[in-house]
């Protein structure tokens, strides 16, 4: 799969976009009780989940660790064990996901952590639950200070990380454009990936 070349994730919602992605990553239950479950349905890339939850079409788990302590032991940003992704949202799941499948350069695509003109915390419709101011919070809390983390360790293991958005408040990587992106892809010279 990304290994032999250049993949697409579709994190959640994305699916719509990307409906032809090689892999559909959520890291939690909460997507598949929305609309945008539906999507799936036709998905004929990998689906992968850190959800307890049964769904369809079936997916391949993952375990979900909260980088941190864990029973007395601290966890790494980022981690290194297949059968598990480190991470605080799906966004940093999904990071963690093609460090794993050996991917480089990953090109980020929506790591914007900012919220839309009227408070949106997601640049889609349809998910069930209101946006909340405190989302925010939550982002500037857990899910960019957690997937920052992982900054060492993937430059440490070779591997570049872009942001597509240079408007984004995630300043751990550097930024590039979806021209270059595209040009890193058509190449073929690595296993990219652009993870949406």
């Amino acid at each position: 799969m990304l290994a032999s070349g250049a993949g697409i994730v579709a994190v959640n919602a994305a699916v719509r976009l990307a409906p032809a992605a090689d892999i559909h990553f959520a890291g939690d239950g909460k997507f598949y009780g929305t609309a945008h479950a539906a999507a799936l349905a036709d998905f004929r890339g990998l689906l992968v989940t850190c959800s307890h939850q049964r769904i369809e079409p079936p997916a391949k788990r993952l375990l979900w660790r909260r980088p941190g302590a864990a029973g007395g032991r601290k966890l790494p940003a980022l981690s290194e064990d297949r059968s598990r992704l480190h991470g605080a949202c799906s966004g940093g799941l999904a990071l963690n996901l093609v460090y794993l499948l050996a991917a480089d350069p990953i090109f980020l695509g929506g790591y914007d952590f900012r919220p839309g003109p009227g408070g949106e915390t997601h640049w889609h419709e349809g998910y069930s639950w209101p946006c909340r101011a405190r989302d925010e919070g939550l982002w500037r809390s857990s899910f960019m200070p957690a997937i920052a983390a992982m900054a060492p360790a993937l430059a440490a293991a070779g591997r570049r990380v872009y942001n597509l958005n240079p408007a984004s408040l995630l300043r751990a990587f550097p930024f590039a454009t979806l021209p270059e992106a595209l040009e890193a892809a058509r190449r073929g010279a690595h296993a990219e990936a652009l993870v949406l």
